[in-house]
């Protein structure tokens, strides 16, 4: 119970924290239109939460315990975590491999041209980052993602 509303955390995620754009698997809002909860939608939605966001399995980024105080700081570094340890490129094939997070949310990005400017900023200053700054045309390769339980 949240300020005497029922939430669970699809709620939380889905309709308050995204928009109340709904779950990518499940077509519609999360919240209907005379839902009171729909005071509390966090919009636009900030696309680092995607990065904090666990459900424990393999692919999803690393659990961390975040505070109020530092949590604009927070979620920029679980962003950079995420993406300097899981996005590589293929110059020779003018390939992005990302997580399928990035597939599923893209709309949360901006799009695919959201994404590139995001990993263009996120990235290290590294061979990444020069190449997705070179090029004009590179491919999504949205990996496959591993829901098995991350047990590390």
């Amino acid at each position: 119970m949240i300020g005497g509303q029922r939430c669970s955390l699809n709620d939380i995620e889905h309709g308050i924290l995204r928009a109340n754009r709904g779950h990518p698997f499940i077509p519609g809002p999360q919240f209907a239109a005379d839902d009171p909860r729909l005071a509390w939608v966090i919009d636009p939605p900030d696309p680092r939460i995607h990065f904090t966001l666990n459900c424990a399995s393999r692919s999803c980024p690393p659990i961390a315990v975040y505070s109020v105080d530092q949590i604009d700081h927070q979620l920029d570094m679980a962003l950079r975590h995420f993406v300097a340890t899981d996005v590589t490129v293929d110059p020779e094939r003018g390939e992005i491999h990302v997580s399928r997070i990035f597939d599923w949310y893209r709309e949360d990005f901006g799009g695919l041209q959201g994404i590139v400017q995001l990993l263009r900023h996120a990235l290290p200053d590294d061979e990444r980052r020069a190449w997705l700054s070179q090029t004009q045309r590179g491919r999504f390769v949205f990996r496959p993602y591993n829901w098995a339980l991350n047990r590390s």
